[in-house]
Order: structure tokens, then C-alpha cells, then sequence
């Protein structure tokens, strides 16, 4: 089957690609893609994807990588994405890439704020987080918070939440700049 590949580095189809690869009868796998191109048909190629029931883990290349269908890819499969940027070395990438591949990885990631607090606003979380990776979150809240905020996320489906990080907010002093 790879000796059938044909990878010109001229426009490769990535829908096409991906489906011979989720056709290939090896069950649930994951897969690794590396691209550097750009496609129109984004919601295909993730429609796709996410029926496979494989995950997709991506490694972007260069600035014309289209990042809307890499993480698109990414977030709908549970895998994970990664960018390089003109000049960067690949191989780290793929290479952790690899490791996120046969690490373990922990999905409904959670977090858990406080005395019932709610934010204002709050980014999405993501819905997996891999061995080994940094998870920024950003928040707006009406007032300060005072307690334990917590992150936390499931090893499998039917698992109880596991505590992934802890973090002590504390209300701001009356010396405190506001």
C-alpha cells in the first residue's frame, strides 16, 4: 500500500488520503499526518475523520498550512496538532507527536472553579490532553475568586475524574494594585 502512495509534493489530496489510509481494515488506530498544504474541503475531510473512529494527530508545516482543518482534525478525533514554522526543524514535532501517539492521554477535560463560581467567559477546553502537554487556559470572571480552582479529565470513558493540576486563588490584599 505505501509503495502505492503517491506523495509528488503537488497538490495531494488529503480527503482522498485519509480515507484509503481508514480503509486499510487495521481497526481503530491512530494516524500521523504531516501537511503543508491547504484544501477547500475542510468539513469533508473532518466529517470524515471523525466517522472513522481513528484519531488524527497532525503536524503543520510551514506557513501555509491551513490551521482551521488541523485542528479542526485534531479536536474532532481526539488527537492532538502541532505547528512548524518556516525554517523549524520537523522532526521534534513528529517526534513528540509520537510520543503523545503511545503515551496515554486523558479525555472530558474539566475545569472546575471554585464556591460554585461561574466566568464571565472562558475558553474551550480541549478534549484531550496527552502525557507531557501544557494546557493554557483563559478566563474573564465578574469578581476575584477566592478557593481551589481544579483541571480535571477522564483515563477512559467510564473512568472517575482524575485531578490533573491544582491552583490556590487568593483575593487580592488592600496593598495590591488593582
Amino acid at each position: 500500500w505505501v509503495a502505492q502512495l503517491d506523495a509528488n509534493l503537488g497538490g495531494t489530496e488529503m480527503e482522498e488520503a485519509l480515507a484509503s489510509t481508514f480503509a486499510l481494515g487495521l481497526g481503530t488506530a491512530d494516524v500521523l499526518l504531516v501537511t503543508d498544504g491547504q484544501i477547500t474541503a475542510v468539513a469533508d475531510t473532518v466529517a470524515l475523520a471523525q466517522s472513522s473512529g481513528h484519531r488524527v494527530f497532525v503536524v503543520g508545516i510551514g506557513a501555509a498550512a491551513n490551521d482551521q482543518l488541523i485542528y479542526a482534525l485534531a479536536e474532532a478525533t481526539g488527537g492532538a496538532c502541532e505547528f512548524v514554522a518556516p525554517g523549524e526543524a520537523v522532526a521534534p514535532a513528529v517526534l513528540r507527536m509520537f510520543h503523545r501517539l503511545r503515551g496515554g492521554h486523558v479525555s472530558d477535560v474539566r475545569l472546575n472553579w471554585p464556591n460554585g463560581i461561574q466566568p464571565v467567559w472562558q475558553q474551550t477546553l480541549p478534549k484531550s490532553v496527552f502525557d507531557g502537554d501544557t494546557v493554557h487556559i483563559h478566563a474573564q470572571l465578574a469578581a476575584p475568586v477566592n478557593g481551589t480552582l481544579t483541571l480535571t479529565g477522564r483515563l477512559q470513558a467510564d473512568s472517575a475524574p482524575l485531578q490533573l493540576a491544582e491552583l490556590t486563588l487568593l483575593p487580592p490584599t488592600e496593598n495590591s494594585e488593582t
